[in-house]
């Protein structure tokens, strides 16, 4: 596919462009989330005719991660499995140690379609407290299935967003699916004297609040 003045018949629409290294990384994140949710796919990105992406078809998504992002990112993220009603989610989160300075390594998907939804980023993030400082952000994908019905892809032109019959059940299956993958492993080496036996959310040395602490009440968190 090849791209070449797209604007000439809406000259207008032209000026309201950012920079066109602003515009490319746009594109590529865009283009990232693609090859995130089809690892099946060969996807090959030039510009000026040099080579800015590259994810040549994998089996697994901890292959594809690590075209994208690096091996060494790859194979020291955490693998999501969780089932919650007729939600299934699945995917891949970094240990906390591994945070980034912004947002872009975040990749939702909904049944096959990468999306942006700022709740769901939110309880991504929120499931991470209090081991990520509040300047920081994990490195994710998370694939979320669940039965047609309960999700609209038609409330935007780009359908880059969704709308869900119950957002907040998503919401928290999102957080549980990010905790129990990180409480499943040793993310923080135990240390003693920090933790009693059975004590809970202190589980492998991880101090995480159980369900309710800090203000939650029982319920998932709400969006910023």
């Amino acid at each position: 596919m090849e791209t070449q003045d797209l604007f000439f018949n809406t000259p207008a629409r032209l000026k309201f462009l950012r920079s066109a290294p602003s515009e490319l990384a746009f594109t590529l994140r865009l283009l990232q989330g693609i090859a995130l949710s089809r690892p099946d796919l060969h996807i090959r990105v030039l510009h000026h005719g040099k080579p800015v992406l590259a994810a040549p078809v994998a089996t697994t998504l901890r292959d594809r991660v690590g075209a994208l992002l690096g091996f060494e990112t790859s194979q020291a993220m955490l693998e999501v499995r969780h089932s919650q009603g007729v939600v299934r989610i699945t995917g891949l989160v970094a240990p906390p140690q591994r945070a980034r300075g912004n947002r872009d390594e975040i990749t939702l998907i909904v049944n096959g379609r990468p999306v942006r939804d700022t709740a769901l980023t939110q309880s991504l993030i929120e499931g991470y407290r209090p081991m990520l400082a509040r300047h920081q952000f994990p490195v994710a994908v998370l694939a979320i299935e669940l039965p047609l019905p309960e999700v609209d892809v038609n409330v935007h032109p780009t359908k880059a967003w969704v709308r869900f019959r119950s957002p907040r059940f998503i919401q928290e299956a999102v957080f549980r699916a990010v905790q129990g993958a990180l409480r499943s492993q040793f993310v923080v080496q135990p240390q003693q004297g920090l933790a009693r036996r059975g004590e809970p959310g202190r589980r492998h040395g991880l101090d995480v609040p159980e369900r309710g602490e800090h203000g939650g009440h029982g319920r998932a968190p709400a969006a910023c």
